[in-house]
């Protein structure tokens, strides 16, 4: 799996990306996100995107079918668009780029969870994003109650998509 492809086939989304020749009429952007009750959420992101500095982290949880996937992959379209480096990754770490979105983060390693660990502090020191997805909200992951490495995925911004 490349860690940049837009749809890998370990995260959810309405089409089929294992099919050979598919390509998808229809793409993730922030406008075609149907916000429901993730007005608030949705808005954050647009904030942390727009701004150069402040909180460039952001931690999104919920269920599957919430919107997690949609929005890191609507954010790295929004970045690529206005001319940054931004890698999507799903259930691996990606090398450091302006904008980075690791979705599915509960499905890593121990290996995978020291290396996102660095990639945050990578992100922070050079001014980059990061945004981070899972199940559940972050004092409930494995990762941020078992790793020396962790300031805190949930230091930055964190939010919920519940059901829309």
């Amino acid at each position: 799996m490349r860690a940049n492809a837009i749809w890998p086939a370990r995260c959810t989304t309405d089409h089929d990306p294992n099919v050979i020749g598919h390509r998808p009429e229809w793409i993730p952007t922030l406008d075609n996100f149907v916000a429901g009750r993730n007005v608030e959420l949705l808005a954050a992101l647009r904030h942390a995107l727009a701004a150069d500095k402040g909180e460039r982290g952001l931690y999104l949880w919920g269920e599957t079918g919430s919107g997690r996937s949609h929005l890191l992959q609507a954010a790295i379209g929004h970045a690529r668009a206005m001319g940054q480096s931004a890698i999507y990754a799903c259930g691996e770490v990606p090398e450091a780029a302006q904008v980075v979105a690791v979705d599915a983060v509960e499905t890593l390693d121990d290996a995978a969870q020291v290396a996102l660990f660095a990639l945050y502090n990578r992100q922070r020191e050079s001014g980059g994003m990061l945004l981070v997805s899972g199940t559940q909200a972050p004092t409930f992951l494995d990762i941020a109650r078992r790793s020396p490495h962790a300031p805190g995925l949930g230091a930055g911004v964190s939010g919920a998509c519940p059901e829309r």
